[in-house]
């Protein structure tokens, strides 16, 4: 079954808890979210990698450092409350 389409290099997804679904694409730097079918930018983010939901409903994400000079990084994201 085919969700969404048109990621530019995806390398990870995580289900937020209202059914929506995060998506990390390196390629475009950004995280990107699917409600009802629908792709849109949640964030903007060069280097993410991967994307993860804490149990609060949190959303982490780990990042590579694409200068290739030091080590990546995980962030925590604010997401609002829908």
């Amino acid at each position: 079954m085919k969700i969404a389409t048109g990621f530019s290099g995806a390398t990870n997804l995580a289900l937020g808890r209202s059914g929506e679904i995060y998506v990390a694409e390196l390629f475009s730097g950004k995280i990107s979210v699917v409600r009802h079918g629908k792709k849109q930018t949640f964030l903007t983010l060069p280097g993410v990698v991967a994307v993860e939901t804490g149990r609060n409903g949190s959303l982490w994400a780990g990042t590579i450092d694409m200068t290739q000079q030091g080590p990546g990084s995980i962030v925590q994201v604010t997401v609002p409350r829908r």
